[in-house]
């Protein structure tokens, strides 16, 4: 049982604090090395701020108080004006400094500050009327309610403009919502604050935003969304909305694109019915060149089926980019990251230094054709000689444990790619975060394809043709490899989930343990609960959006393989995409909103996917199924050729007749372009002064709010309030 006291917070800072223990001790009073050296690599002295001479040596208690007094200086003094709480942890271990902005006077002015945008008010637009993504034409639309978002506003199909603040305008603009002021927050502490060196300095233990959960319990009773039991909950269009409103447009657009590949999932779905009847239940009598007829069929839908649902999606992720208010993100409002440097780019150390990353790709990607060779010459020299043994392992057994192999190869190489690459591209000169996802996914993306599809490829395309087994016999082991690391696939995902949940509650249940054991009456709050939580980190959210983009690279290139797994895919989305809801709102901490235009290359990963499914479905008609078995193989291959070039052409006319945009999002942006200048325009005019006087923040005196133990310090306005300067 955890105690919330419904107090609403953007960030919370934990810190180590001094105990009665006697190791602790010593290095609290032992000397702080390089004090001054430190002190500049967490502040950025911008605006002449966090100035110190250091002038004699410190322990690290003084140098740890100095910054933290600097820091609470700096965050609720008159630079940024947020409000804060400090209290200790139940074991008194740790120090939680909790900051908020929900001043509205201060709001303002931070955004102008910052010139952060903000979405126009509907009201605004007045005689032009609010575009939403229902037109009737002639500069007319319709409106329609979904009902509300979790922080109560009305949720609509309006698409209201996005315009940088400033007194002039402000009149015009809706209020933020919680994850625009969070990333208010981040942006407006990262001019003063280096928050990762307050970590890797060892002054602060973890930076994390803080969950509420009177929005997370309105997620779970109102949405449903984030309820482990409403698994068959249908993911509407509209629903990615909400979830933008708290966690921010990149893991909205994820689920976005999952929910578009579930509901286009009932498709392919419904398809594959009844050529998993004829196969299993045996409705018919047919012959086995009716059943590859279906096939054919199938591979022939699946390829168009793809086309239609990546146009479609395309057409919906724009929709989203307008009203989210993410055009031209990573161009004019996307973060630098504190570690580019600009001298750096273009150098022959970058271009080095990126050719490394690329050859260990190249390396990684060599292993796993060098096991898939090795498992297929053990296996082939274990049907030559059934009853040997290879390094004491029995013949008989080698097709299980050689299926086996492959699997634990696909998984441990996986595991230590994501590690060392990701490590890697960290550390590479990427100017903002969302160009280091990109390229991040790439390498991932590339060894991944190897290793996740290259021991099922080598199978049906390469094995044929360099061993004795025909190419049916091929055929069906790659359905029996298909079979055994799909479903281990769902079994580790869910395996995995439930270790993250065990490890958060053991950590509570020890400190709790040892609070009892001194007699302690203090309560365990929800604010500590999530500084035991797992980080969702920009790794995790990559691994999660590769991990639904590699199974649906399964589906359009194994599809004519094992057909019923669309039909699974599809009802095992249910439930992992609540399983994905729940971690994100109970199992980790709650990931840092950050804007975004997508799902980053995510998008072109699954377009290459689909191009190399149709080639692929073409080639398992062609050359292995018995419809054609009786031509010669240059008979085949001018067969493939002519059927993969068909199809291949029948996609590019569907993308082309759908296009790049919808005409719901042409007419929104047209009229955008028509009106808001206008808007802003005669707005102006009704200005006396042309501009708006700020009003003075009065002086409060502080406020204090007792919570358990410890007493709740709301910081003063101060007078005279001035952003960026003292």
């Amino acid at each position: 049982k955890l105690q919330d006291y419904g107090e609403r917070w953007h960030y919370v800072f934990v810190f180590p604090a001094e105990t009665e223990d006697a190791k602790n001790a010593d290095y609290w009073t032992s000397e702080m090395p390089d004090a001054s050296g430190a002190w500049d690599r967490i502040f950025t002295q911008q605006y002449n701020t966090a100035q110190m001479d250091f002038l004699k040596p410190m322990t690290r208690r003084e140098f740890h108080n100095v910054v933290r007094e600097q820091l609470v200086e700096l965050l609720s003094g008159p630079i940024c004006a947020f409000r804060s709480h400090e209290f200790r942890s139940i074991d008194g271990d740790e120090q939680f400094l909790l900051i908020a902005l929900d001043n509205p006077e201060v709001i303002k002015e931070v955004a102008k500050e910052e010139e952060f945008p903000a979405m126009l008010l509907t009201s605004a637009y007045k005689k032009y009327n609010c575009p939403t993504d229902l037109a009737e034409g002639g500069g007319m639309f319709r409106a329609k309610k979904y009902g509300e978002h979790i922080d109560g506003t009305m949720h609509t199909n309006h698409y209201p403009g996005y315009v940088r603040f400033s007194e002039h305008n402000q009149n015009l603009l809706a209020q933020w919502n919680q994850e625009e002021l969070i990333r208010l927050v981040r942006r407006r502490m990262n001019k003063f604050v280096r928050l990762q060196s307050l970590i890797s300095e060892g002054v602060a233990k973890q930076i994390f935003c803080a969950h509420h959960w009177q929005d997370l319990s309105t997620f779970r009773n109102k949405l449903g969304w984030n309820d482990p039991y409403y698994v068959l909950q249908w993911p509407t269009e509209e629903l990615p909305d909400c979830i933008q409103v708290y966690f921010g447009p990149d893991i909205a657009f994820f689920f976005h694109w999952f929910n578009a590949y579930t509901r286009w999932l009932l498709l392919p779905a419904a398809l594959c019915i009844p050529i998993w009847l004829e196969e299993q239940v045996s409705v018919r009598n047919g012959t086995e060149e009716e059943k590859w007829w279906l096939y054919v069929c199938f591979s022939i839908l699946l390829g168009l089926w793809s086309t239609a649902f990546l146009s479609r999606y395309k057409h919906n992720k724009n929709l989203k980019v307008l009203k989210w208010g993410m055009q031209n993100y990573e161009e004019a409002v996307a973060e630098v990251r504190r570690n580019f440097k600009d001298k750096y780019r273009d150098t022959w150390a970058e271009w080095l230094q990126n050719a490394f990353h690329w050859m260990l790709c190249a390396l990684f990607m060599l292993e796993t054709v060098l096991v898939t060779f090795f498992v297929s010459t053990w296996r082939r020299k274990a049907l030559e000689e059934p009853l040997g043994t290879f390094f004491g392992i029995e013949n008989t057994k080698a097709r299980l444990y050689g299926k086996t192999a492959v699997t634990v190869n696909i998984k441990i190489i996986d595991y230590l790619w994501t590690a060392l690459s990701t490590r890697l591209s960290n550390m590479e000169n990427w100017r903002t975060r969302g160009e280091l996802l990109n390229k991040m996914s790439e390498k991932l993306f590339a060894v991944k394809f190897v290793v996740f599809y290259y021991p099922f490829l080598y199978t049906i395309l390469i094995k044929p043709y360099v061993s004795d087994d025909s190419i049916q016999v091929c055929f069906e082991a790659l359905s029996g490899d298909l079979k055994l690391f799909f479903f281990t696939q769902i079994f580790v995902e869910v395996l995995v989930l439930f270790v993250y949940v065990g490890r958060a509650w053991l950590k509570v249940f020890l400190e709790i343990r040892k609070t009892k054991s001194k007699s302690s009456n203090k309560q365990y709050t929800y604010l500590e609960y999530q500084a035991k939580c797992a980080e969702y980190s920009d790794i995790d959210f990559i691994c999660d959006v590769e991990l639904q983009v590699m199974n649906y690279g399964f589906l359009v290139l194994f599809g004519v393989c094992l057909p019923y797994v669309c039909f699974i895919c599809f009802f095992v989305n249910f439930p992992f995409k609540r399983m994905l809801a729940y971690k994100l709102s109970y199992i980790y901490q709650r990931p840092s909103p950050f804007g975004a235009e997508g799902i980053g290359a995510g998008e072109e990963m699954i377009t290459v996917l689909s191009w190399l499914g149709v080639v692929f479905n073409a080639y398992l008609v062609i050359f292995v199924s018995p419809l054609c078995e009786h031509m010669s193989f240059g008979t085949k291959m001018c067969y493939f050729v002519a059927a993969e070039h068909c199809l291949l052409v029948l996609k590019v006319v569907i993308d082309a007749a759908l296009g790049p945009k919808s005409m719901a999002q042409r007419r929104i942006e047209e009229h955008q372009d028509r009106v808001i200048e206008r808007i802003l325009q005669e707005n102006s005019k009704t200005e006396k002064t042309g501009h708006l006087k700020v009003r003075t923040l009065s002086q409060r005196s502080l406020q204090s709010t007792n919570i358990g133990d410890a007493t709740m310090m709301t910081c003063p306005s101060f007078r005279g309030f001035s952003c960026g300067s003292f």
